[in-house]
């Protein structure tokens, strides 16, 4: 009498496959979202910096105040996020010429994401600027 056992064919054991699928699409999955983390990140920060230069280019363009309050005011209206020696004013800020002339305020940033691989992928850093240019008002 033949074994009736080995006539039926076992199943195969695969209990660690799935730990093992979910482990690879898991990396993938969190890598494309913390990405996208990132670059809202990234695009709110110029945001943020292409409107304190603009807020610093609307008071730049009267001559009454001075290169320290349009740096104050624009590092201000940032609420703080960039220092003053990320602002720069350049052009001529007084009205001697029909037409007068433009004046640009220009800020930088150092964007740092927190995601260790898009990091990584950048080169671990991205310099962002915004500028804003004006015509000086009489």
């Amino acid at each position: 009498m033949k074994n009736q056992r080995s006539c039926v064919k076992q199943p195969r054991v695969e209990t660690g496959q799935a730990l093992v699928e979910f482990a690879l699409t898991a990396l993938i999955f969190f890598t494309i979202i913390f990405g996208v983390i990132d670059l809202g990140r990234a695009v709110f920060e110029y945001n943020l910096l292409a409107s304190s230069a603009r807020e610093g280019a609307r008071m730049a363009i009267i001559s009454s105040y001075t290169d320290t309050d349009v740096i104050d005011h624009t590092v201000a209206s940032s609420a703080d996020f960039v220092g003053s020696g990320d602002v720069t004013i350049s052009g001529s800020r007084s009205c001697n010429s029909d037409p007068c002339g433009s004046v640009t305020v220009s800020v930088q940033h150092t964007f740092t994401p927190v995601t260790p691989l898009i990091g990584t992928l950048i080169g671990g850093s991205i310099t962002l600027h915004a500028s804003s240019t004006m015509v000086v008002e009489r």
